[in-house]
């Protein structure tokens, strides 16, 4: 490695995504700080984005660090709650200088914070996750667990838009049970959960 230069942030990143002419960050706040490369490969930030600001009653305590982008490196994605139940998944247009365009926000699962994969020749996006719905239960030994498989289909614009959440998951072998956790796909159209 060749150190090419420091840049500050505003605020400590928790997540980075990168383009071949960006790279973008998210703190624990649902600020997305976008950074063009310079020649050099050194950082320069470009572009404040609040993620927040486009959901009403949007609480910083219900910020998700992760942000994501679309196979084509066009769009951003990223999770925003108003309260623990209550989420949405967001949709940012990359302008050519790094600026976000707000494209709209979906319904966004809690459970399902796991990275995006796009199945289908980027026709449709999926995430996944599970979680439990008795106090102090374990995963490993009790029926209360429920599995989340959420689909969303992949607009022109880059805008992803709720489709359906499947609990379907294949029967283990007792005691144990399948948790959905973070999905994985190919260019087959193969999906690992």
């Amino acid at each position: 490695f060749t150190h090419v230069g420091t840049t500050s942030s505003p605020t400590a990143i928790y997540h980075l995504s990168a383009t071949s002419k960006f790279v973008f960050g998210i703190d624990n706040f649902s600020n997305i700080y976008t950074y063009s490369i310079g020649s050099t490969g050194a950082l320069k930030l470009v572009a404040t984005t609040n993620a927040g600001r486009y959901v009403s009653g949007y609480s910083s305590q219900y910020s998700i660090p992760l942000i994501q982008l679309d196979s084509a490196g066009a769009t951003i994605y990223t999770m925003v709650g108003t309260s623990q139940t209550n989420w949405y998944l967001e949709s940012f247009k990359i302008e050519t200088n790094g600026e976000l365009q707000f494209l709209g926000s979906s319904y966004g699962d809690p459970s399902t914070l796991s990275q995006i994969r796009f199945v289908q020749g980027g026709q449709y996006a999926i995430a996944a996750g599970c979680y439990n719905t008795a106090a102090g239960a374990s995963f490993v030994t009790d029926s209360d667990d429920v599995n989340d498989i959420v689909t969303y289909k992949h607009e022109s614009n880059g805008f992803l838009t709720y489709t359906a959440t499947s609990h379907d998951t294949p029967v283990a072998q007792s005691p144990y049970e399948y948790c959905a956790g973070s999905p994985a796909s190919d260019s087959d159209n193969h999906l690992a959960v």
